[in-house]
């Protein structure tokens, strides 16, 4: 998949940018921008979700989609449109996500609101696969001067592209590999990666201070800093 060079100007307003697929200004824990797709579709976390003991296990992602259907319908609505222009014309997905994140951005600046800068790409969902990563990394290329955090259990595909792009990823872009049991080590050593640990039990590197704020993210964005090796997520 190949990508012409130049700038985001493909979509002139908001609403036409959202026709290929919504991102979402955040919510009460995460400040910055988010785009979520179907976690009923994710490629490891449909085998994980019923193994017991993994960080997929009752999901709060399909519980959610269980409880509010309009937010089920849209991260199906994000994953059917961009699946389409992966195959169809990637370019216009990529300049509909930049524009959105953008505008979220230079929004949240104007009001002084947390999150202004920073993208978590899978509030819920994951990768469906290669191209899509590719996508993703062409966003946050487009988007330089925006902090982009991809948490992910696609291993696989993160290592099939980093053997085939020495480069690495974009600097503005984290991803993070997510361990694929509570209290187990890090996905792959040597990479960003992040666990899920027990109240009480021992941690890999950073433990996230959400659970003592509120389930909110407050001023941390460690997620989103590539020096911070792994970050563990306290179970809830």
């Amino acid at each position: 998949m190949t990508y012409s060079n130049g700038t985001t100007n493909r979509y002139n307003t908001l609403k036409a940018a959202q026709t290929a697929g919504k991102v979402m200004k955040g919510n009460s824990k995460i400040h910055g921008s988010t785009f979520s797709v179907d976690p009923t579709a994710c490629k490891v976390g449909q085998k994980l979700v019923n193994v017991e003991g993994s960080t997929c296990s009752g999901c709060y992602a399909i519980k959610l989609g269980k409880l509010y259907k309009s937010a089920q319908t849209s991260w199906e609505n994000n994953l059917s449109l961009w699946i389409e222009a992966l195959q169809t014309d990637p370019l216009a997905w990529i300049e509909s996500m930049a524009k959105q994140i953008n505008h979220i951005a230079i929004a949240k600046h104007k009001k002084q609101e947390q999150g202004a800068g920073f993208h978590r790409w899978f509030a819920a969902g994951d990768l469906p696969n290669m191209d899509a990563l590719r996508a993703i990394v062409e966003v946050a290329k487009r988007t330089p001067h925006i902090s982009h955090w991809l948490p992910t259990r696609e291993k696989g595909l993160v290592a099939k592209y980093l053997a085939t792009n020495l480069e690495g990823f974009p600097a503005n872009l984290t991803v993070r590999l997510s361990a694929a049991m509570v209290d187990g080590a890090p996905a792959l050593k040597g990479a960003n990666t992040s666990t899920v640990h027990t109240k009480g039990a021992e941690h890999h590197g950073m433990a996230c201070p959400a659970y003592e704020n509120g389930g909110s993210c407050g001023d941390c964005t460690a997620c989103w800093n590539s020096n911070v090796a792994n970050i563990s997520y306290q179970k809830h």
